[in-house]
């Protein structure tokens, strides 16, 4: 199921607005959601996530979204396994494998006798050697973000949200992020400037000015169309100034043709008034120079 904007928009308390009536579904299979800072990139992940209430309109979501934010809070005791949700499943096997048969703790595990081997496995092939044991305030910021993208895709959500994943990721862990992005398995919305992440979306989503607006494509097809529609804008600029100049030309010819022929429609008009004695004197001046 996609998401679905219908007519959502969010005032904030003090009366500013922060988007207006928007409308469209973020149906991936992968989509980037772009935009100046401060246009509300994250505010509107809010709102559909829940976290933010909008002022008008509503989200229709599925019902799972797996979600990574920009900043990553962890507790200060938590280990890798606490960031797949595994820490009580683990201890519940070891308690078992090491001869405790409680029926709790079948119960707790389920299914999931080799969900240690599978998130070591997802590990690996994001190129990740970490012992689900292991401290997450010893790992590096970007051994904790790649940990975190490989929990987020491994939970096999309905849907994923992902805002800046590429902060403190190097050339290879970027890598191993958009093949993980091209691949998956659910509809992906990311928020990014990471340019070469831009390139492998199928579809990118501005906002800008309160306004959303969809495009085919990855983001060098969203720079062609927007410069293709910048060209045709200054095309139609320069016309329009072109034909305000000529306009302009135009109206001052014929005021300076209708002035000529008020002067002239003047000095015929004083000669029409003269009387019959000036008239007279005037021809026989003319006859003398003769």
């Amino acid at each position: 199921m996609p998401i679905l904007l219908n007519d959502l928009s969010l005032v904030w308390p003090d009366g500013a607005t922060c988007f207006s009536g928007l409308n469209g579904a973020f149906s991936g299979p992968l989509t980037a959601l772009i935009g100046d800072n401060g246009a509300g990139k994250t505010t509107l992940l809010n709102v559909i996530l829940g976290k933010i209430l909008p002022t008008a309109g509503k989200v229709e979501k599925p019902e799972s979204i797996a979600y990574l934010p920009q900043d990553l809070a962890w507790n200060e005791n938590d280990v890798v396994a606490d960031i797949f949700g595994v820490t009580q499943v683990l201890a519940a096997i070891s308690a078992v494998e090491a001869g405790e048969y409680e029926p709790e703790l079948y119960e707790l595990i389920g299914e999931q006798w080799d969900v240690g081997e599978r998130i070591a496995a997802a590990l690996s092939a994001a190129g990740l050697d970490i012992p689900l044991d292991r401290p997450i305030k010893s790992l590096s910021g970007g051994e904790a973000v790649r940990v975190a993208l490989v929990a987020v895709f491994l939970s096999e959500p309905d849907f994923i949200i992902l805002d800046e994943p590429t902060n403190n990721l190097d050339g290879t862990a970027k890598k191993h992020l958009k093949d993980m992005l091209v691949n998956a398995a659910a509809p992906v919305l990311v928020v990014s400037h990471d340019k070469d992440l831009l390139d492998v979306v199928s579809e990118v989503a501005e906002l800008r000015d309160g306004n959303l607006r969809f495009f085919q494509g990855n983001y060098s097809d969203y720079l062609a169309t927007i410069n293709a529609e910048q060209e045709v804008a200054q095309k139609a600029v320069s016309t329009a100034k072109a034909t305000y100049k000529q306009q302009l030309r135009e109206r001052q010819a014929m005021q300076t043709r209708i002035a000529r022929d008020a002067r002239r429609g003047k000095k015929f008009a004083e000669s029409k008034r003269k009387p019959g004695m000036t008239m007279k004197l005037d021809k026989q001046r003319s006859e003398k120079l003769q």
